[in-house]
């Protein structure tokens, strides 16, 4: 784990925690490195101090004294510990610290409509991102240019849709950079950079919001040649992308806009990539798709698939709903429409405070969902027509 810490004097503390194992020595060897920087970027080793490492498998702490002074430019520290018994010969780096007389420090942070602990968004939404900057020198301090501002880029990583996680070997798409000149917090505003799926030849685009990664940001200290890797990462955040859901809606065996002239079919919904914190549900109501119908419209609530807070990744579902399950729902003859609606953080599905599962963690509160508003993903209007007419001859016996 790399650290950054800004002192004025020349001292590191150091903690090395061991894994517990059976050991053949009764003790191994640790030992720190001091890795002098210069303006340059390079650096050379002033110093090695060795101490007695723990002798328990379990854990060992301390203070030590640096040897040498930390130049202008900084210092570099390792820890290192020796192997136990056959792997002796193998040093293991523990821990780094960066060590300035003066050095920026910063932080990001992020805002959306899904206050969910982890940040994330959805693919159609905007988001912020709070950059915070303190201790940056002033121009007439002597400082080295490279202490005088922070360097602040902007990266994506796509995820893989089958696994909805980065593939093996997958590289980060370079968005943009910036220099950060001056102390406080920047409050930026945008979208999602990463690149839709599902482009092709004839569709370079690809399919509007479906996005599913991260955008990462970091920033650096002591940037010397306008690359990331000149420099000393200070702070990283990121922030999942998931996209906007699909739906499907068919009756069994009839095409859309169709008229049922007998018993009613089943039906049969799809959601691709419903969001992981969600309620998604069947709305039915009498007429054309936003005719005043809808505002009396009434979900088929036993088939309504609901995803609590902790759900961590986008969710597919596949419904059937039986014929004789939503018959009730359309007593006369005349046109319906059937929508797929899904409500998420976006479309005003709050967090639950008080219920939770059996680890502690919220969950969805099903007793207070919302039935009215949402993001309608797909509609179905068809028409009823149960009317049976019969023509004939009338025949008389004379």
């Amino acid at each position: 784990m790399k650290t950054f810490q800004s002192h004025h004097s020349a001292a590191i503390a150091c903690a090395a925690m061991l894994a517990s194992m059976s050991l053949v020595s009764a003790s191994n060897d640790s030992f720190i490195k001091q890795w002098q920087l210069s303006d340059d970027g390079s650096r050379v080793c002033v110093s090695t101090i060795y101490f007695a490492g723990p002798n328990d498998g379990s854990s060992s702490s301390g203070t030590k004294t640096s040897e040498q002074t930390v130049g202008s430019a900084g210092s570099y520290y390792e820890l290192w510990t020796d192997g136990i018994g056959s792997d002796n010969s193998t040093n293991y780096l523990l821990d780094t610290a960066y060590v300035a007389p003066y050095a920026p420090e910063s932080t990001i942070t992020f805002s959306s409509g899904d206050p969910y602990a982890t940040a994330r968004t959805r693919a159609d939404e905007s988001f912020w991102v709070h950059v915070g900057v303190k201790d940056l020198m002033a121009p007439d301090t002597g400082a080295p240019d490279s202490a005088l501002n922070v360097y602040f880029q902007h990266t994506a990583l796509a995820y893989d849709s089958s696994t909805n996680g980065a593939a093996a070997g997958a590289e980060e798409a370079f968005i943009q950079d910036a220099y950060i000149n001056d102390n406080g917090t920047i409050h930026l505003e945008g979208a999602s950079q990463l690149a839709n799926e599902g482009v092709t030849a004839d569709d370079p685009d690809g399919i509007a919001y479906k996005q599913r990664g991260e955008d990462i940001f970091r920033s650096y200290a002591f940037v010397r040649d306008g690359t990331a890797s000149s420099g000393l990462q200070i702070a990283e955040g990121k922030i999942q992308i998931w996209p906007i859901a699909e739906a499907s809606i068919y009756l069994k065996d009839y095409e859309p806009d169709a008229t049922l002239t007998r018993s009613l079919p089943d039906i049969e919904v799809s959601v691709t990539d419903a969001y992981p914190y969600s309620t998604t549900y069947v709305l039915i109501y009498k007429g054309q798709k936003d005719s005043s119908g809808r505002d009396s419209a009434q979900v088929i609530e036993a088939y309504r698939r609901s995803f609590p807070s902790t759900t961590t990744v986008p969710q597919n579902l596949s419904i059937t709903i039986p014929a004789t399950n939503w018959t009730a729902y359309v007593p006369d003859d005349g046109t319906y429409t059937l929508e797929v609606v899904t409500h998420t953080p976006f479309e005003g599905l709050a967090y639950p405070s008080t219920s939770t599962d059996t680890d502690g963690n919220n969950i969805l509160d099903t007793d207070h969902l919302p039935t009215s508003g949402g993001l309608r993903l797909v509609h179905n209007t068809f028409t009823v027509d149960r009317t049976v007419q019969v023509k004939g001859n009338v025949i008389s016996s004379e």
